[in-house]
């Protein structure tokens, strides 16, 4: 094969490999903007409306719990002082109503 038959080959180079791919990318993009069912976009967009609404919920029962062990700790603590100052006035009234030695 002569050198000149090389040059003038019907093998596509770069540049033309190139062009061919960015129309076709630019086809695929005209497709999808005016179709954008075909990737069911509208579904992962539900989905993702939906996670967060659940996200949301946690967050909300979350903060629920963690009120709700505070309110319990503090009602427990409260008892517990209600305890120690019942026995307190049981023991002054014991030590009152006892005889004194003088």
């Amino acid at each position: 094969m002569k050198l000149s038959q090389e040059k003038t080959s019907a093998v596509p180079g770069p540049a033309d490999i190139q062009s061919t791919i960015l129309t076709s990318l630019a086809e695929v993009d005209h497709k999808i903007e005016s179709n954008p069912e075909m990737l069911e976009l509208k579904d992962i967009t539900d989905i993702e409306a939906k996670v967060q609404n659940i996200m949301n919920k946690l967050a909300k029962a979350r903060e629920m719990l963690e009120e709700q062990a505070e309110e319990k700790r503090l009602k427990e603590e409260i008892e517990k002082e209600e305890v120690d100052l019942n026995e307190k006035k049981l023991k002054l009234a014991w030590m009152q109503k006892r005889p004194r030695v003088m």
